[in-house]
């Protein structure tokens, strides 16, 4: 019987290792969908403040996410059902459970903390993702994608320096905060399996199904809060259209091409949106540190270059 040779096999080993092989343009979108989620929390407090509880602003807002993606979907006929079995249902099943929750999370955090201290705790989860990768799948990360994870999390710390170290910050929204770069590390992990397997529209509309039916859920239970105004209603279709429909769409395609660590990496762009958007929409003034954190966020970015995981060793 004819054999491989060794060396060949070992080849065949190497590229069987490697990870999703990432493009030019998940590397552009996922920045773009960065600064779109970067608006959404500037929304959501105004609503919270107006007296929507959190589960109701999230219950719209895939709501209409929803209704924005699915009518592109038919009318591009996509194929639903048979997306369904080939990775919809698990992609339904994750984003109703891992993603409904640590979006839930996120969302509370922020009703206790300031937004540049939620915002900091959910970007350790590049470097969470590296370690969950390690841990439950043997990959070992490039040094310099761990580079990149490092200058991030310094960069968010330096951006959030001065909110950070308040004396009265609630143990209730930290706790919730720490929640989020866990269960999203694995929440992306995983998603960044699934939605390789389906084109990315249907792949989107799926996650948005598994969130909006958790909320559904939710709202059932503690009640769903309408919106008053006009200003209300408008802030909701905002926070699903820029905040929702289009980042969604954008993670389908680029997670599973960037991988769950490498999307992280360039998706911390919306560090440096949040801290813009607080100049522009709040007229806060940025303190030489919080230029340092930026600075150490694009630094990340740039440091950053696309390369598969390497498989660890026995030892």
């Amino acid at each position: 019987m004819w054999r491989v040779p060794a060396a060949a096999a070992r080849l065949s080993r190497v590229k069987t290792d490697k990870g999703p092989r990432p493009d030019l343009r998940a590397l552009l979108l996922a920045p773009l969908g960065a600064i779109l989620i970067g608006a959404v929390p500037y929304f959501a407090v105004g609503l919270q403040r107006s007296g929507m509880d959190t589960a109701s602003i999230l219950f719209w807002r895939y709501f209409f996410a929803l209704s924005l993606l699915l009518p592109i979907a038919l009318l591009l006929r996509q194929k639903l059902r048979a997306g369904w079995n080939e990775g919809g249902r698990g992609l339904f099943l994750t984003s109703l459970t891992l993603g409904a929750f640590q979006t839930f999370c996120y969302f509370r955090a922020v009703e206790f903390i300031p937004t540049s201290v939620a915002v900091l705790f959910f970007y350790a989860y590049p470097l969470m993702t590296l370690l969950l990768q390690r841990v439950l799948q043997g990959r070992q990360a490039p040094l310099q994608t761990l580079f990149a994870c490092l200058l991030i999390l310094a960069g968010a710390g330096a951006m959030a320096h001065g909110a950070l170290w308040q004396a009265d910050l609630p143990l209730a929204g930290l706790l919730l905060a720490a929640i989020v770069p866990v269960t999203y590390g694995f929440y992306a992990i995983r998603m960044a399996t699934l939605a390789g397997r389906l084109p990315s529209l249907p792949a989107a509309i799926f996650i948005q199904l598994g969130l909006l039916a958790s909320y559904a859920a939710m709202t059932l239970v503690s009640g769903l809060s309408t919106g008053g105004d006009a200003w209300t209603w408008l802030q909701l279709f905002a926070i699903a259209s820029i905040g929702s429909a289009i980042p969604m769409f954008i993670m389908a395609y680029s997670l599973p091409r960037l991988g769950a660590a490498g999307f992280g990496v360039m998706s911390s762009f919306e560090l440096v949106t949040v801290v813009f958007f607080g100049v522009l929409l709040l007229g806060e003034q940025l303190t030489p540190t919080q230029w340092i954190g930026v600075a150490c966020v694009l630094g990340g970015m740039l440091v950053y270059r696309p390369a598969a995981e390497r498989r660890a060793g026995p030892g």
